[in-house]
């Protein structure tokens, strides 16, 4: 019998329950005293209820506490080291398999046999960090809907939203998951309770963190936006209809790992610089095949570019190439604009560190040239622009 451990956080371990799955299987111990970033410091009564919600497993003997003293076959927090397997911009659940060199099909569930407890139709979740653009007044007319999680969290989506969706206090994780498991679709951002209903293969629909989207959903019921058509598709059970954006995932064989981070996922990129480019920003766009472009002026710098996605970057702003990546992977393989400063329904700001266009949108639309169509006076007319057209506008975070 083999035996794991894990510090956390809550949906940590849930993604690291593949990997323990793909390894046979055994005992979890859970560490008590650990705290990343902004999580809250598990307890004894997280234990307990982690052992009521995973001991069901087949492949899990038992929950317990860990103390220094104890030998672990399979230390699993092995996926945070930067120097070691884990790739920018991976699934934590794949972080997890690829630092034991582990193979699991993420498209399958790893937490089954949940006895549905019916609600409401529609499950929902915020947590306070990890926010992205989302239209979340798309449940105004949906009156079936719970909010879980904790009080200072539905309080702040409720004063965000408007919404009055009703709360609902689980009384453990078993409890919650048994919630999301009853309802038609759970909706929610990087949270526990979306590991959930991740974990089950739930219908849900996840607000991505753009600067770190490593939760995306992995299966055909899994969505990246919400909309009336996808509301009405899962809930009503109407023909879903084409649009936009509605997926992140790739569909992957059997027993393979989906990998985010690899370049093969990665369209095309031009980037647009005003000055001389530093040597290891030249360097990493090397490696990774993209495109440089020295220009002082952006818009004959963006006619020149070969590239699916053009990306202006203002050196001067203190842009690196990882910033500027991740405003380019922000576009994935889609039409649109994204930036380090740019939301939906927010201002744009092109002098900020980067932004970036699709090609395509960019013959459509335009980018820097805003006086040109009459009626534009600043750079929150671009968004309305690109929002007539269909093209969406997407953050990649101000901070990065």
């Amino acid at each position: 019998m083999a035996t794991f451990s894990h510090s956390g956080a809550r949906g940590d371990i849930i993604y690291g329950l593949p990997t323990i799955k793909a390894l046979g299987g055994g005992v979890l111990y859970i560490k008590l005293t650990a705290k990343f970033y902004k999580s809250i410091p598990m307890t004894e009564q997280d234990l307990a209820w982690f052992r009521g919600l995973l001991c069901g497993q087949d492949y899990i003997e038992d929950v317990r506490k860990w103390e220094p003293e104890i030998h672990v076959d399979y230390d699993l927090d092995k996926f945070r080291d930067a120097s070691g397997p884990r790739e920018e911009y991976s699934l934590l659940s794949e972080s997890h398999l690829r630092a034991f060199d582990a193979h699991f099909d993420l498209f399958k569930p790893w937490i089954i046999g949940i006895s549905p407890k019916y609600i409401a139709d529609i499950v929902v979740n915020r947590s306070q960090r990890y926010h992205g653009p989302f239209d979340w007044h798309e449940l105004k007319n949906w009156p079936s809907s719970v909010f879980v999680g904790t009080i200072d969290e539905h309080k702040e989506f409720t004063q965000m939203t408007g919404l009055g969706i009703p709360y609902y206090s689980a009384s453990g994780y078993m409890d919650l998951a048994r919630v999301i498991r009853g309802s038609k679709v759970f909706i929610g951002n990087q949270s526990f309770p979306y590991s959930l209903a991740e974990a089950m293969k739930h219908p849900r629909v996840a607000e991505v963190f753009p600067p770190a989207p490593n939760c995306l959903p992995q299966s055909s019921n899994g969505f990246t936006r919400l909309t009336q058509n996808v509301l009405g598709h899962i809930v009503l059970g109407k023909p879903l209809k084409k649009e936009k954006c509605l997926k992140f995932y790739k569909p992957v064989l059997a027993g393979r790992m989906l990998r985010i981070a690899s370049s093969s996922l990665r369209p095309p990129t031009s980037y647009i610089v005003q000055s001389a480019v530093p040597p290891e920003f030249a360097e990493a766009a090397k490696r990774e095949g993209a495109e440089i472009i020295v220009s002082d002026e952006a818009n004959i710098g963006a006619a020149k570019a070969k590239g699916k996605v053009i990306c202006i970057v203002n050196l001067a702003s203190g842009a690196d190439y990882r910033m500027a990546r991740r405003v380019a992977d922000a576009l994935r393989n889609s039409d649109g604009l994204a930036g380090s400063t740019i939301g939906c329904g927010e201002a744009v700001y092109p002098s900020g560190p980067c932004i970036a266009v699709s090609r395509r949108a960019y013959e459509d639309c335009g980018l820097f040239n805003l006086g040109v169509l009459p009626g534009e006076q600043s750079y929150s007319d671009l968004n309305k622009r690109y929002a007539k057209a269909g093209y969406p506008c997407r953050s990649a975070g101000g901070c990065v």
